[in-house]
């Protein structure tokens, strides 16, 4: 698939009007997107090694719903930018986290942490590699854990910048 027809698929809207509210590129936010989850919003995936949730009890009981549910929930990612759950939560979203699979919930969530990430580092392989890590990290080589990773949304974002497919 050449580069127009994967961008074309997004939701262009969406994505710039959270990216310009959080102060991000929407270019990079939509090389992330393509990244993450090839645009689908309603892309979910459970990592059973994920560690780190939140408040679980509060949340359960909160929504209604059984500690185990929300725990697994924290431990899967959602939406066009597969935003964790329990990072959702810990950036403030207390609704069910499935509902991160609405665009705009989504990305709004998933654009705060990358707005909060991007305010600790100023290099943007830093900030993508931060964002699907947690922190850039780098190898005794100076590569980064998650190099292809970082490869895949910079190739993305330099496809975008080379030659823009929207009108502002």
């Amino acid at each position: 698939m050449n580069w127009t027809e994967w961008a074309l698929r997004l939701h262009w809207n969406s994505i710039s009007s959270e990216a310009r509210r959080y102060g991000l590129d929407p270019l990079l936010v939509a090389s992330m997107v393509q990244t993450e989850s090839s645009g689908n919003p309603w892309a979910t995936r459970f990592e059973k090694d994920y560690k780190w949730v939140y408040k679980t009890e509060r949340f359960a009981e909160d929504l209604g719903i059984t500690e185990i549910t929300e725990r697994a929930h924290q431990k899967t990612s959602w939406g066009m930018l597969q935003i964790m759950g329990g990072v959702a939560r810990e950036c403030g979203y207390k609704g069910p986290l499935p509902k991160l699979c609405l665009v705009k919930v989504g990305l709004s969530y998933g654009c705060l942490k990358l707005s909060l990430i991007h305010k600790k580092y100023d290099k943007i392989s830093d900030v993508v590699a931060a964002y699907n890590a947690g922190i850039p990290r780098l190898n005794k080589d100076g590569i980064y854990a998650n190099q292809n990773y970082v490869d895949k949304v910079l190739g993305y974002y330099t496809a975008l910048t080379s030659k823009p497919i929207i009108d502002d």
